[in-house]
């Protein structure tokens, strides 16, 4: 299952389990998000956008990290250089 918050999924989540390849993924996607903006992975996918390489991500957020998830927020990054190139967000 899920975890119900992001306080609860990072209290088990340890990014250096996943496989290398993955875990450089990971990194790629949560480059640019702020550290107290507590945003859980959901999908992560290879893709193109404008041409270029691209992760597009979905995450689950809450209006606090210990509240359950309220809005889907989804971020499209550069393979190539980890950067954000778009986002969007929508209430759940």
């Amino acid at each position: 299952g899920l975890a119900r918050s992001a306080t609860s999924f990072y209290a088990a989540f340890d990014p250096s389990t996943l496989p290398r390849d993955l875990r450089e993924v990971y990194r790629c996607v949560v480059a640019e998000v702020p550290p107290e903006q507590l945003i859980v992975p959901f999908t992560i996918l290879e893709a193109e956008f404008e041409d270029e390489p691209a992760y597009i991500a979905s995450f689950l957020q809450g209006p606090a990290p210990d509240q359950p998830y309220d809005r889907l927020v989804m971020w499209v990054v550069g393979r190539d250089d980890c950067r954000l190139r778009s986002l969007a967000s929508q209430r759940l």
